[in-house]
């Protein structure tokens, strides 16, 4: 099981998160949850940035 690790935020960044969430397009990208959406970006990003 993974240890986990608190991030802060800005307000108005999570709640356009949780609008996000609450969309058609969230649910077929299989997006169920806040830190599932959060964890999958910043994988991508750093993949991205990390070669």
């Amino acid at each position: 099981m993974a240890d986990w690790s608190a991030v802060r935020m800005p307000k108005e960044m999570s709640d356009e998160i949780e609008k996000f969430l609450n969309t058609a397009k969230a649910k077929r990208s299989g997006y169920t949850s806040k830190t599932q959406f959060v964890v999958s970006a910043v994988r991508e990003l750093l993949e991205k940035y990390s070669k």
